[in-house]
């Protein structure tokens, strides 16, 4: 009657462990769980090891909504002591009121927002605040969203409508330069047709 989910075990290879791996809401005190596994496997040595939602999903497994492994963590070492921030979903302009589609199978935020959050923030800080007062030549209007990625402001203006324009047009207070974008080299390829060489 304790309050633990068990959902995996494994043997090693010689037979001589046996892990027991378990999900619960609460520390628990598995010390007679324990002697009765001992007596119920003699000769063996009992592993129990309490995981976390995250890592019950990487071993568990699935597909997720992006057509991966819905391991959700194979790329990002993360467990309960490491929470994926409420900020890394804010960052990316994604809706978190009611928003179920931010959370993964595990209940937990999904671990894929922190692939592109240092590049959202970098990107956020040359575009102005949501509802900021800006300017269009003559015309006059409030943020009414961002295209983080795209560099774009929506404005919404005072007859109802609402365009984008890239943020190199739109005029605010506290307005931040955007750096240029450094320029990638490609080394230029030469093929030797007949000597099959790349020079």
């Amino acid at each position: 009657n304790l309050n633990m989910h068990f959902f995996e075990s494994r043997v090693n290879f010689d037979g001589r462990l046996i892990s027991f791996f378990f999900t619960s809401e609460n520390p628990v005190d598995f010390r007679v769980f324990l002697k009765k596994a001992i007596i119920a496997f003699p000769k063996k040595r009992i592993h129990l090891e309490r995981i976390g939602m995250r890592e019950k999903a990487r071993i568990v497994g699935g597909i997720g909504v992006c057509g991966r492994g819905d391991d959700c963590c194979q790329f990002w070492n993360l467990n309960e002591n490491v929470p994926v921030p409420l900020d890394s979903v804010r960052d990316q302009g994604v809706v978190i009121n009611k928003n179920e589609k931010i959370f993964g199978v595990h209940g937990k935020i999904k671990s894929c927002f922190l692939h592109e959050w240092d590049l959202y923030r970098q990107k956020r800080k040359f575009l102005p605040h949501m509802k900021q007062a800006v300017k269009i030549g003559d015309r006059s209007g409030r943020v009414a969203a961002l295209e983080i990625l795209n560099q774009r402001v929506k404005i919404a203006f005072e007859n109802g409508e609402i365009e984008s324009f890239p943020i190199e047009e739109v005029q605010y207070e506290n307005k931040r330069e955007t750096p240029p974008e450094n320029e990638i080299e490609i080394p230029k390829l030469e093929i030797d047709i007949d000597g099959t060489q790349i020079l």
